[in-house]
């Protein structure tokens, strides 16, 4: 196999659409072109001798896979090339539905985010003990929570008692307001400041508010003893959408693929945010009229990665001249969570 990487695919997509099934899918090559299809417990270990399946004239391809294959890492490579690692991003917890990996995205500078590195999520308060083995198997080193300290006690992450995830709360709340109080507002009818221009505000504040939490992430995620890591606050959309917002622009990913990075909360969030909204219901309040606050506003990304443009120049600079983290440090671990395409 050769090492250049020169006919490697595009628009590729993994779906689990069954058990231990997997569809893979990629934009189309030549007519006659073969498709290798070869997996791993980790991208580290994909086994590029043998591979698990062939497709070829075709742009897609179901793959069974062995019973312990909890979540496989595929390369998806034209015979005789590298090929790309890819993985699905939404990992399938039981019950925290906005799991997700941010690793393949590729950046201006044709480099790829890895995979199996850094994920995000919802709260992590009602994992069960098969979520757990996931988990594990991932090798989760660390969870880093931005909760509020209401929020984190109402709902405690269950970790595994083992001891084998730290546990680093670093609480983000939106000046007196407390997430943990909207509950009891809502309720009572209270809704009129839950408008488009507060949920973007809320964001920025993010940024201008809260640099040093940021350093302090960021020197986290340069240890490599923290790493997997998975980031969270309660929906997994808002906080933890900045966050992956400054590791992903940091990283050179284009600001229009951290926007439908960001959309993509409002896809896997919608089987809770659907429940909510009968709840809400229950309270004579039209849950259309707070959808703002139970989405991921496109809106409010778009002003983040804005607003980083304009009064920073760019997220990198942001951490380093804001927030403090070392240059240098800080390019050493972007060279570290990507790979060359």
């Amino acid at each position: 196999m050769t090492s250049d990487n020169t006919n490697a695919l595009a628009g590729i997509s993994v779906e689990n659409t069954g058990k231990n099934k997997y569809s893979i899918r990629w934009d189309t090559l030549g007519n006659n072109d073969t498709v290798q299809i070869f997996v791993g417990d980790s991208p580290a270990t994909v086994d590029m001798q043998t591979p698990v399946a062939e497709a070829r004239g075709r742009n897609s391809i179901v793959v069974s896979l062995p019973e312990d294959s909890i979540n496989p890492y595929f390369n998806i490579a034209p015979k005789g090339h590298r090929g790309v690692v890819w993985a699905r991003r939404r990992l399938p917890l039981a019950t925290s539905y906005n799991f997700r990996d941010i690793g393949g995205y590729l950046t201006k500078e044709n480099q790829r985010m890895r995979w199996g590195l850094i994920f995000r999520s919802a709260h992590l308060a009602e994992l069960t003990d098969d979520d757990h083995e996931l988990l594990g198997r991932i090798g989760i080193k660390l969870v880093c929570d931005f909760r509020t300290f209401e929020e984190a006690e109402a709902q405690p992450d269950r970790l595994p008692a083992d001891g084998s995830m730290e546990y680093l709360h670093m609480p983000i709340a939106h000046g007196k307001f407390d997430p943990a109080e909207a509950i009891g507002r809502i309720k009572q009818g209270d809704i009129s400041w839950l408008t488009d221009d507060f949920m973007t505000n809320n964001y920025l504040k993010q940024i201008d508010d809260f640099a040093d939490l940021w350093k302090q992430f960021f020197e986290r995620l340069m240890d490599h003893c923290s790493r997997p890591l998975v980031f969270h606050c309660t929906a997994g959309k808002d906080r933890t959408g900045v966050c992956a917002a400054l590791i992903l622009l940091s990283a050179g990913v284009p600001e229009s693929t951290v926007i439908d990075d960001h959309a993509l909360s409002n896809i896997y969030n919608a089987p809770v945010i659907d429940r909510i909204k009968q709840e809400i219901r229950k309270f004579g309040i039209n849950p259309d009229d707070m959808q703002s606050y139970l989405s991921a506003p496109r809106e409010a990304m778009q002003a983040v990665v804005a607003h980083l443009r304009k009064n920073y120049g760019s997220a990198k600079e942001y951490l380093v001249e804001k927030a403090g983290v070392d240059r240098r440090d800080l390019e050493e671990l972007m060279r570290e969570i990507t790979t060359a395409e």
